[in-house]
């Protein structure tokens, strides 16, 4: 036979909270950033738009903020992986892989659009491209980043390893 355990009755004391600590109470949850309502989305087809919106938003002028909606659905298409996140009915964040679908997979892209960055945006990002690439059998997921004490930290933080590699470039011009 099992003894049955005695319910403690727990109570609390009232305390007296002081108006200064109250006030300093709300104005720290106030600073807590609220939990944000993303979707994500795993799939190529995007409003070219949208993605381009994106790139500009976040300082990225250079290659896909000013390509032809036909060239951005051609990177998307051609991409092995993409995967969107949303907020309402706008892009905020893009992360898309290129991959031989059994050895290696490399991360080319990832981008947070500029308000939201700091809320681990990215990092779900990764988490959800790694975890679909590892689901197809892909065993090496490389992701390039600058040459930044932040990138270093974002990426390790991801799962990621720095190797001892050096990249090189082949530019058209």
């Amino acid at each position: 036979m099992k003894k049955k355990k005695a319910a403690r009755k727990i109570t609390k004391k009232k305390s007296r909270k002081s108006p200064r600590k109250s006030a300093a109470r709300k104005k720290a949850k106030a600073a807590k950033p609220k939990r944000l309502a993303i979707e994500f989305r795993t799939t190529k087809r995007l409003p070219p738009e949208e993605v381009k919106k994106l790139f500009r938003a976040a300082g990225w002028t250079g290659d896909l903020a000013r390509y032809s909606a036909k060239k951005v659905r051609l990177k998307l298409n051609r991409s092995h992986l993409v995967v969107t996140a949303w907020q309402e009915k706008q892009l905020v964040g893009f992360a898309s892989a290129i991959s031989d679908g059994v050895l290696c997979a490399l991360v080319d892209n990832l981008i947070v659009h500029p308000g939201l960055r700091g809320n681990g945006l990215g990092g779900s990002l990764m988490r959800r491209l790694g975890k679909e690439l590892r689901a197809q059998g892909v065993e090496y997921i490389f992701g390039l980043g600058t040459r930044s004490k932040k990138s270093d930290k974002f990426f390790e933080g991801a799962g990621f390893q720095q190797i001892p590699w050096r990249v090189f470039l082949r530019s058209p011009r």
